[in-house]
């Protein structure tokens, strides 16, 4: 199954807004020229204020870290692949230390679990999106 890609920048230096990437959705998040998607993404069950699920986040396409968000409110762990994934990974924490985001009139520093997290959610909706299709087009076939 083809999903279109949607793409959302973020640009060190630069505070941006994300209230588009909220209403919008991405299913890849560019940082200057780094690009990051997930893979193996699965929802969990869980509670609270954040979604729970499991993933692989992708840095230039090839796998970085696993990514387990529990709910609860609580931030997604992140667990590199191997070593050098890990050093990669430190990298990217530096880089990010210069790309901030607002929402509702307050800044926010970007993380790796947070580009984790805005996909997540776009994927969340997507999968959300097809069950109800789904749903709909059984209702109408049963009519």
């Amino acid at each position: 199954m083809a999903t279109n890609v949607k793409v959302f920048k973020f640009t060190r230096r630069r505070t941006v807004e994300i209230e588009p990437l909220l209403e919008n959705g991405a299913n890849v998040i560019d940082v200057d020229e780094s690009r990051f998607n997930l893979k193996d993404f699965k929802l969990q069950e869980g509670s609270g204020d954040s979604l729970a699920y499991s993933a692989t986040l992708c840095y230039k396409k090839k796998p970085l870290c696993k990514c387990l968000n529990v709910g609860n409110g609580e931030e997604t762990s992140l667990k590199e692949l191997d070593i050098m994934c890990g050093a990669v990974m430190t990298s990217i924490t530096l880089r990010l230390k210069e790309v901030k985001y607002s929402y509702a009139g307050m800044e926010f520093q970007l993380t790796i679990g947070k580009i984790a997290d805005f996909i997540a959610e776009t994927l969340r909706n997507q999968i959300t999106d097809i069950y109800i299709k789904k749903a709909t087009l059984a209702k109408l076939n049963n009519c």
